[in-house]
Formats: structure tokens, sequence, C-alpha cells
């Protein structure tokens, strides 16, 4: 019961006392329109000189928003690139046939680092001496930039010798290759063997 008394009393204090009144500044008696309110006080030109002054010295905050750090991006826009000049063909033929070669890298190269990352260590040393066999092919039939515009550099070169280099090392190491699957057998042949 105390509380609830205790509470009535601090809530009748808080919302029913009347707030104070502020004071009033002596330029507010001044007639509308005068000289005295168009005329900037010397202590406000202070008061926004400091102001001014301690904004100077405070560091902005940081650039911790996802839309300012876009706008912040957009500033610093990269100098567009350049179209690249077309590729010198010899003729059709010649382009498409190093055209054919994109699939057959793209697989390869794909198959490669898929049985890399499984840990399959003779399937990746194939498909990276398959890998290495149509870039080759391909540095020698089409023209020097095709393998390099189509983002094969000589780092993935230089990658997939590696990997069949040691893909090869531990397949000669494990034994020569994939577990070979049982032999299927036929439901028929099931069914004699168990009698």
């Amino acid at each position: 019961m105390r509380r609830l008394v205790i509470w009535m009393l601090l809530f009748n204090m808080m919302f029913f006392s009347t707030p104070l009144q502020a004071e009033e500044s002596p330029q507010k008696f001044a007639g509308a329109g005068t000289f005295d309110q168009a005329k900037p006080r010397a202590e406000d030109m202070e008061e926004t000189r400091y102001l001014k002054a301690w904004q100077a010295r405070t560091p902005p905050p940081p650039l911790d928003r996802q839309w300012i750090i876009k706008l912040w991006q957009e500033q610093d826009k990269p100098v567009p690139k350049q179209p690249l000049p077309p590729m010198a063909w010899k003729d059709d033929s010649q382009k498409k046939q190093c055209e054919s070669y994109l699939p057959l890298l793209r697989e390869s190269f794909a198959k490669a680092r898929n049985y890399s990352i499984q840990g399959d260590s003779c399937m990746t040393a194939e498909h990276s001496r398959a890998f290495l066999t149509h870039y080759r092919k391909c540095s020698q039939d089409c023209p020097e930039e095709f393998l390099a515009r189509n983002g094969y550099t000589p780092r993935i070169e230089r990658n997939l010798d590696l990997l069949e280099e040691l893909g090869q090392k531990r397949c000669v190491d494990i034994g020569g290759g994939r577990p070979a699957a049982p032999p299927k057998q036929n439901r028929a042949q099931k069914t004699v063997q168990k009698k």
C-alpha cells in the first residue's frame, strides 16, 4: 500500500506541476523588424566562431553505413577500360577451332579442381593432364592473347601442371588409381548363389 501511495505522489508531482518559466531575452521586446533584430550580436558571432573551430578539430564520423560506403565508392570510380582491339584471325575456321577449345578447357579445369578438392589424386592428375593438352594445343593453334582474354593465364597452366605432377606421385604411392568397383551381378545369379 505504501508503494502505491509513493507512486501516486511521484506521478502527481511529475505530471501536474507547472514548468518553470524561462528567462525572456531583452531582444524580444525590441520592435518587430527593427535594426536591433537584424543585426547579429557579438556573442552570437563568437559562439559561431567557436563552434566552427570545434567542428574543424573533430574528425568526421566513420563510414559505417552501407549507403555512405556506396557513395564513397562512387566518388572514386575507376577509369573505364578501353575496349580491346579485335583478335587477328587467319580465317573463320581458325576462329571456330579456337572457340571449340573453350568448352573442353572449362570442363577439364572444373573437373581437375573438383577432384582436387575431394582429394582424388588420380582423377585430378588425369583431368589436369587433359587440361594441359588442350591448353597447349590451343596456344599453338590460336592467337597469343586468345587464352588470356578468356581467363586462362600462364599462372593457371603452372598450377595445373603442378596438380598433375603431385596427383601422379600420390596416385602411384597409393597403389595406382581408384579402387575398382565390385562387378555387377544379375538378380538371377544372386538367387542361384543363395540356394
